[in-house]
C-alpha cells in the first residue's frame, strides 16, 4: 500500500513526495524492529513489532496522499494500464523468489547449520543493498526533475550515479573482503565465524549490486522494462540451475556463488 501511494505521487510528478513517502515509512518500519529488538521480544514479537510499523508506514503514506491530493476511485480498471503493468509485477515475483530461492534450495539439500551460516553471512550483503536503495530514492526527485530537460540531462544523471554508485560499491567491496572477520565478529559474536567465508563471497557481489542498480533505472527510463523483465527470469532460471550443482558439493557457499553467477548475467543483459 506504502508503494502504491508512492507511486501516485509519482504520476502526478510530485517527485519529492514520493521519495519522502518511501523514507518514511521505511523509518517507521526500522523504528518498530528496533522497539522489538529494544525489549527482547523473540521472533513472533518481532513479526508482530514489524507488522505493526508496515502498517503505521501504510497509514502515514495514506494521510500524505490524502493531504497533497484528491483520491477517487471511480475509474474502472482498464486493461490498457494492466498490460503495462504486468512486466513491472513479473520482475517484482522474480526479483523476490531470486532473493528466497537460494535458502530454500539450501534447506532442501543441507544441514540447518548451513543455513544458518548463510543467513548470518548475508545479512551485511542486505544491509549494503539498503545502501544503494536509499542513494536512488533520495536521487529520485533530482533525477526525474533533471530528465524533462531532455535525454542528455536523463542520461547525465545516469552517469553520476552509477559512477557514485560504482565507487561506493568498490569501497564496500574492499570493506567486506579485508574485514569479514571483523565484521561478524563485532557484529554477531565469535559463534558465528562460520559465516566469516560467506562475507568473503559476498564482496564482489556488493559491487555488482551497487553498479547494476543504476543500470536497472536506465532500462526502465528508456521503457524497456518488459527486456529488464526477462533478464530478470533468466537470471532466477540461472540462480536454480548453479545452486542445484553448487550446494550438494559446496552447501552455504555453493548457494552464494550461484547468487554471484545469476547476478553477474543479470548485469550483462
Amino acid at each position: 500500500l506504502g508503494t502504491l501511494f508512492s507511486a501516485a505521487f509519482q504520476a502526478r510528478e510530485r517527485m519529492d513526495l514520493a521519495a519522502s513517502t518511501m523514507l518514511s515509512r521505511n523509518v517507521l518500519r526500522a523504528v518498530a524492529f528496533g522497539g522489538a529488538l529494544l525489549f527482547d521480544s523473540g521472533v513472533m514479537g518481532l513479526a508482530w513489532w514489524a507488522l505493526a510499523g508496515s502498517a503505521l508506514g501504510a497509514l502515514w503514506s495514506w494521510w500524505l496522499l490524502r493531504r497533497h491530493m484528491a483520491v477517487s476511485f471511480e475509474r474502472p480498471l482498464r486493461w490498457a494500464v494492466l498490460r503495462g503493468a504486468i512486466p513491472f509485477g513479473l520482475g517484482i515475483v522474480a526479483t523476490m523468489a531470486h532473493q528466497q530461492i537460494d535458502v530454500v534450495m539450501l534447506g532442501a539439500m543441507t544441514t540447518s547449520a548451513e543455513v544458518g551460516a548463510y543467513h548470518a553471512g548475508v545479512r551485511f550483503y542486505i544491509l549494503a543493498q539498503l545502501v544503494a536503495h536509499t542513494v536512488a530514492v533520495v536521487a529520485q526527485p533530482l533525477s526525474y526533475r533533471r530528465g524533462l530537460a531532455g535525454a542528455a540531462a536523463s542520461s547525465a544523471i545516469l552517469r553520476l550515479k552509477t559512477a557514485g554508485l560504482g565507487i561506493l560499491g568498490t569501497l564496500g567491496a574492499l570493506l567486506f573482503a579485508l574485514c569479514a572477520d571483523d565484521m561478524v565478529r563485532i557484529a554477531l559474536g565469535d559463534g558465528y565465524v562460520a559465516s566469516v567465508p560467506i562475507v568473503l563471497a559476498t564482496a564482489p557481489l556488493v559491487f555488482l549490486k551497487f553498479v547494476s542498480s543504476p543500470l536497472s533505472d536506465t532500462v526502465t527510463s528508456l521503457g524497456r522494462r518488459s527486456s529488464l523483465t526477462i533478464g530478470i527470469w533468466l537470471s532466477l532460471g540461472i540462480n536454480v540451475l548453479a545452486n542445484a550443482v553448487l550446494i550438494p558439493r559446496h552447501g552455504a557457499l555453493g548457494a552464494v556463488a550461484a547468487t554471484a553467477i545469476s547476478e553477474t548475467a543479470l548485469a550483462i543483459w
